[in-house]
């Protein structure tokens, strides 16, 4: 380090600041040792001090006013040329990293850079490096960045002297200027959560939906007469735009749809409940056709299958005769309810009770053939 009474100023601070960490000055300035020697009085620079008179013109490796910072291990962790009082924070944060085994964060880049322009729907991606220039171990715990960017590794660590490779990618979902920052969460608490900013890009072209449906047809199977059977069905949207589901249609009177219109935001997917409830025996046939704005498959088409089955009700919970189980049976049911009557007891056991009750209800509103 070169003498002159601002340099010393700057090093007597940095000393002031630092009190117990030793150190050097290498003095490349045409002096003597006397010089050195008031140098160190003014400086308050304890040994060693190592003096190297010169003519002017070698610097012994560094120039003048440079501030390096050199570890236990001899190793420079920092290097400043022409330091002022602006790098102390800098300096001081290196020593205290280096004394308390803390981890120092370095970027290889101060912004993220795509280009100028990007296609929606493409991808893009960047790197950077993270070097941990400290003493201890750097952890980045997470990170904080808009919908459209992705961060991998989102979590790592990063021994002192080593350095990590960031993969950031870029997915436009919208149209026009897109900015923002990447935060990233460390365990160096000297400094604040690190925010990279991301350099402007235009966003062209149009943002489109992509529908994927999960089945491409849908079975039933046997289904009772006036009974509902549900089934569902999966609608994905992989495209970066939102998809818009107009209208499910079916020309099949036994199926109904609840829910026929909505939207699917990029990259997510909705079940959608089906239900069949046959009138008459008959096979399910037909398809569903699902109508959205997807530019490439507007109308996509799912197979229905099935059938409707009549299953008669048990002859014996007709106790009137009348050919159906209806409110006149319950009544009577219920009459003999607790009693030892053969003919209400459905389940032979002896007793009119809850067990033949329930034979009795699936029996209810239906005719014995």
């Amino acid at each position: 380090m070169a003498a002159g009474p601002a340099f010393e100023a700057d090093i007597y601070q940095i000393n002031k600041d630092n009190p117990n960490v030793q150190m050097m000055v290498l003095d490349t300035y045409n002096g003597t040792p006397a010089q050195a020697e008031s140098y160190r009085l003014i400086t308050g620079v304890s040994a060693p001090i190592l003096r190297q008179a010169s003519d002017g013109t070698d610097y012994a490796g560094a120039r003048l006013e440079d501030i390096l910072v050199v570890d236990q291990e001899n190793v420079v962790r920092l290097w400043l040329n022409a330091a002022g009082t602006d790098e102390y924070p800098q300096i001081n944060q290196m020593i205290t990293a280096l004394v308390n085994k803390n981890p120092v964060i370095s970027l290889s880049s101060r912004q993220i850079y795509f280009g100028t322009q990007i296609n929606a729907g493409t991808t893009t991606t960047a790197n950077i490096r993270v070097e941990n220039t400290g003493d201890g171990p750097l952890e980045i715990t997470g990170y904080s960045a808009p919908s459209d960017i992705v961060i991998e590794p989102a979590q790592f660590t990063v021994n002192k002297n080593e350095t990590q490779t960031v993969k950031i990618t870029y997915t436009p979902t919208q149209i026009g200027t897109f900015t923002g920052t990447i935060e990233l969460e460390h365990n160096n608490n000297a400094v604040d959560k690190l925010q990279v900013p991301i350099r402007d890009i235009t966003v062209e072209g149009s943002i489109s939906p992509s529908i994927v449906l999960g089945q491409e047809s849908l079975d039933f199977g046997q289904t009772e007469l006036t009974k509902s059977n549900e089934k569902t069905i999966t609608i994905r949207n992989d495209g970066p735009g939102t998809l818009n589901v107009s209208n499910i249609q079916t020309d099949n009177p036994d199926i109904s749809i609840p829910s026929t219109q909505f939207s699917i935001p990029a990259g997510s997917a909705i079940d959608i409940t089906i239900i069949y409830k046959p009138q008459t025996e008959t096979t399910l046939s037909g398809t569903l056709n699902v109508l959205s704005d997807d530019p490439d498959k507007g109308t996509l088409s799912i197979a229905l299958s099935g059938s409707g089955i009549f299953i008669p009700a048990d002859p014996r919970a007709d106790f009137n005769g009348s050919g159906v189980v209806d409110f006149p049976d319950f009544l009577s049911f219920v009459q003999a309810f607790g009693t030892p009557d053969a003919t209400f007891d459905l389940n032979d056991n002896g007793q009119v009770d809850f067990p033949d009750f329930l034979t009795f209800v699936q029996s209810f509103g239906k005719s014995v053939n």
